[in-house]
């Protein structure tokens, strides 16, 4: 007995995995540039390299689409303080310099 996730797969479509892909159009018209973002799946059918546009993208702001691009190229994102917990920082540079002229004319809280 197969699934309906078996069947869902293309008999043109290589077995080896989906190629999914950020392409981005460009038009000009009347002196306006018009960009198009799509998300594509690339694929061969009869020897012939096919491109299959899966959503359009244009809406979504810039960031959310660079997350996507990242995402599609395997890398993650780390929300600051969700995945790292911070036990002990050091003074560097600018603060140190504070810190130490502070404590120097005794103007510190310790």
């Amino acid at each position: 007995m197969t699934t309906i996730l078996e069947n869902a797969t293309p008999p043109t479509m290589a077995r080896r995995g989906i190629a999914i892909h950020l392409h981005s159009v460009s038009r000009i018209y009347k002196d306006k540039v018009y960009e198009t973002r799509l998300l594509r799946r690339s694929y061969r059918e009869v020897g012939k390299v096919k491109n299959e546009t899966l959503a359009i993208l244009s809406h979504l702001h810039p960031v959310i689409i660079e997350l996507v691009r990242k995402a599609l190229a395997g890398k993650s994102r780390v929300v600051a303080g969700e995945e790292f917990k911070i036990e002990r920082s050091l003074s560097r540079g600018h603060a140190w310099a504070i810190a130490a002229m502070a404590n120097k004319l005794k103007l510190a809280y310790r």
